[in-house]
């Protein structure tokens, strides 16, 4: 997880398109990864960044954070306005960028994702559904 605008946007980047790249001020924290234990002996990983990204006429300021599991990070971002509400924008798998679609709302690394972020409070999930052309509600 870097510390990038773009691999963090969720194609609402519109009103970033009038402002020149070199206005945007983009910030993060670079926390150390926090090793996770679960039930039955495996582990998982979690890097959580606080990033403010602003520039003329925005700012966002928000929370993001990549959690890994069997092999599997799953990317979400809560944004502080909006507390109790994280939405997941894509999975990694090997590097390599995909969208998340309902069978992987199902997989254990998901809903480990999911419980991670419930444990703080994040009570309404949502993931970034290409297919579904908007956010999808995360079932309990």
């Amino acid at each position: 997880m870097g510390c990038q605008a773009a691999p963090w946007s969720e194609g609402s980047v519109a009103s970033r398109a009038t402002v020149p790249s070199t206005d945007i001020e983009h910030r993060c924290t670079n926390p150390p990864v926090q090793q996770i234990f679960y039930a039955g002996g495996s582990t998982g990983y979690v890097k959580q960044q606080h990033c403010l990204d602003s520039g003329p006429g925005f700012r966002y300021e928000y929370d993001a954070y990549e959690i890994t599991s069997e092999g599997v990070s799953f990317i979400a971002r809560s944004y502080v306005h909006e507390i109790d509400e994280a939405h997941f924008l894509r999975k990694v798998i090997a590097g390599a960028a995909f969208e998340i679609d309902a069978r992987d709302v199902e997989t254990t690394a998901f809903r480990r994702a999911a419980a991670y972020l419930r444990e703080r409070g994040i009570t309404r999930l949502r993931y970034l559904s290409l297919t579904n052309e908007g956010y999808v509600d995360v079932p309990d």
